[in-house]
Parts: C-alpha cells; sequence; structure tokens
C-alpha cells in the first residue's frame, strides 16, 4: 500500500519534531541531533529536497520537502541551529545536483 504525505507529517513540539514511518512513529529530540545535512534527489524532472539528521545513536533520520511541516521544521531549525540559515543558496543551485552540504555538527 502506497503513502501519502499526510501519513508522514512532520509534527513540532518543544523538545523536537516526528513524524509516523513505516507504520511507527519517529521522534527527534533536538538535544540528541548530531549532524544535519541537506541535498536534493534527481527525480528525472523535478528535485526534491532532503534533511538527514544523524542522531546521538549514530541513526540517521530524513525528511523530504513533500512533507506536510517541512516548511515549519526549518523556520525552527534555523532558529535553534544558526548554522543551517542560508541552506537554500547552498542546496538548490544548480538543478539535479545532488549538492549534499553538512550544514551543522555538534561540537
Amino acid at each position: 500500500m502506497k503513502r501519502s504525505s499526510e501519513d508522514l507529517s512532520i509534527s513540532l513540539s518543544e523538545d523536537g519534531f516526528e513524524f509516523e514511518n513505516s507504520n511507527s512513529v519517529c521522534h527527534v529530540r533536538w538535544k540528541e541531533i548530531q549532524e544535519i545535512c541537506a541535498y536534493k534527489l534527481d527525480l528525472l524532472t523535478t528535485d526534491e529536497v532532503r534533511f538527514s539528521f544523524r542522531t546521538n545513536e549514530n541513526a540517521w533520520i530524513e525528511i523530504s520537502e513533500e512533507q506536510p511541516g517541512f516548511e515549519e521544521l526549518c523556520a525552527i531549525l534555523e532558529l535553534r541551529f544558526p548554522a543551517v540559515k542560508g541552506w537554500q543558496q547552498q542546496v538548490i543551485k544548480a538543478a539535479f545536483s545532488e549538492n549534499r552540504t553538512v550544514l551543522y555538527v555538534r561540537t
């Protein structure tokens, strides 16, 4: 059964964000984020922006710009992790290039 993007809506909370993924809820706490990367997937006629989050357990969590709540998450990320500001200029140009960029690494 194909999942709709509504199933993957990103919900923000005071301590992080969550979304349903493969019939389970994925919760990421702000304090557990060790690294944030952004890149684009080439989908032949369009690109899709993705964010990857590495957590304390060295797990990578991915979200897509297609998920409802993505823009709200980006706004909060820029407040909580100022190094994320300006990610669009680093990732969106040039079309159909992955442009994988490390936006934040916890020191």
